[in-house]
């Protein structure tokens, strides 16, 4: 798994265009906006299938870390298969940010998960402090 965190003042995305693994999201779900998010990019590698829970556990444990390191209440989680050639299963991928959600709802945060396998149009501000940009490699 690949994952680039981005600390942001704000985020606002708009689906455009399906993907052919594209999740049938609500007419609400194609658009989000958040201030002050934690913006997870997040590709879900081939070697992740091999634990599921793994997976969701490490995406969430990675996440919530660098939430708290930078202060942030909301984390936005953002499928973005463009970290990695080594793609898992759609389904599993979308499963593993389900998961993901969960975990870190049940943790306190307020969760925005963008749609899975959709082209989006995205405007993001970062904060630009040492942390504010990160790259991680969640281990199951």
């Amino acid at each position: 798994m690949r994952a680039l965190f981005i600390h942001a003042d704000k985020l606002s995305y708009e689906a455009k265009q399906k993907t052919p693994v594209a999740e049938d999201a609500s007419e609400e779900a194609l658009q989000g906006s958040a201030a002050d998010t934690l913006v997870c990019f997040v590709t879900v590698e081939a070697e992740d299938e091999e634990s599921h829970q793994g997976s969701v556990d490490a995406l969430a444990a990675e996440a919530s870390e660098v939430a708290r390191k930078v202060k942030a209440a909301h984390i936005t989680l953002d499928p973005y298969a463009h970290l990695s050639d080594s793609h898992s299963d759609p389904h599993f991928a979308r499963s593993v940010l389900e998961g993901a959600e969960e975990v870190l709802l049940d943790e306190g945060f307020a969760v925005m998960r963008a749609p899975f396998g959709w082209y989006k149009a995205f405007e993001l501000a970062c904060k630009g402090h040492p942390l504010s940009e990160l790259s991680r490699t969640p281990c199951t």
